[in-house]
């Protein structure tokens, strides 16, 4: 799990450093974008329904960020 969030926080830094997303904490970012996307695993496990995942690529965009990007995709 702490692999998992490491490797969040370092795409979200370097992103940030690229100017790629906006973001004070990338710390704080990837702790958010991890719980959220967990929660997200264990709704669709709940309810044994695959679907509840399908907009959380794009909510993660906007989380960090990334409007413009999720808009593209």
């Amino acid at each position: 799990m702490e692999r998992k969030k490491k490797y969040l926080y370092v795409a979200i830094k370097d992103a940030a450093d690229e100017g790629l997303i906006k973001t004070k904490d990338a710390a704080e970012t990837a702790r958010k974008a991890y719980t959220y996307y967990m929660g997200a695993v264990m709704e669709a496990r709940i309810y044994n329904d695959l679907s509840r995942l399908a907009n959380v690529k794009y909510d993660l965009l906007e989380m960090v960020g990334a409007k413009e990007a999720a808009a593209k995709t």
